[in-house]
């Protein structure tokens, strides 16, 4: 492993992607040289935590696996074993009907912007990941159309994500079909899904 500390992290991968159970003393060695990952760059740990998660037959595995040899603990502070391990968090996780795992990464963590950023994940997933944490804990009632339109014109892009979230915790199904009616109702969520533009304001009367 002192060769390349990146093989800790590909084994782990490999336990999780083909569920095998790593001999002792592998695992032994690994952890003796665990302090090792630290040296590794961000983009090579980010690269296999997400292929990782992706490939896993269960991504709770994953997170177990990492969490148990120390990795977490470097690299994925905000992701608490304790919270993900053997909990409904982890149940919740082998459960999102995709294995994506920027989105998988924003619900493990406590605070998906500071994970994403050490991982130099893209400007894009940091921001997907600021979304998610700042829409997650706030679902309307499904039964009010109003405040499901409001819901999603607060969260934007992330709104499937959310959904996700919320179907794999086994409580999605009446948000899902009220986001789907929201969507069929062709109802606007912004001023740019209006079907009139500045000019056609401006013969009505109505200052843009």
């Amino acid at each position: 492993f002192r060769e390349d500390y990146l093989r800790i992290l590909r084994m782990l991968r490999f336990a999780a992607r083909f569920a095998f159970t790593i001999d002792l003393a592998t695992w032994e060695a690994a952890k003796s040289n665990v302090a090792g990952l630290e040296h590794l760059s961000a983009e090579r740990v980010r690269d296999e935590w997400f292929k990782g998660l992706a490939t896993a037959v269960r991504p709770s595995e994953l997170v177990r696996l990492w969490t148990n040899m120390g990795a977490v603990e470097q690299w994925l502070r905000e992701v608490s074993g304790a919270r993900c391990v053997g909990t409904d968090v982890a149940a919740a996780l082998d459960r999102f009907p995709a294995k994506d795992p920027v989105l998988m990464t924003a619900y493990l963590s406590s605070d998906p912007v500071a994970t994403l950023t050490r991982l130099r994940s893209t400007n894009a997933d940091i921001e997907r990941g600021r979304r998610i944490a700042e829409h997650r804990e706030h679902r309307p009632d499904p039964a009010s159309p109003a405040a499901v339109r409001r819901w999603m014109a607060a969260a934007g892009p992330v709104v499937d994500d959310l959904v996700a979230i919320a179907r794999a915790e086994g409580r999605g199904e009446p948000l899902a079909k009220a986001v789907a009616a929201v969507r069929e109702s062709g109802a606007p969520l912004a001023v740019g899904d209006l079907a009139i533009d500045g000019k056609e304001l401006m013969k009505a009367g109505i200052p843009e």
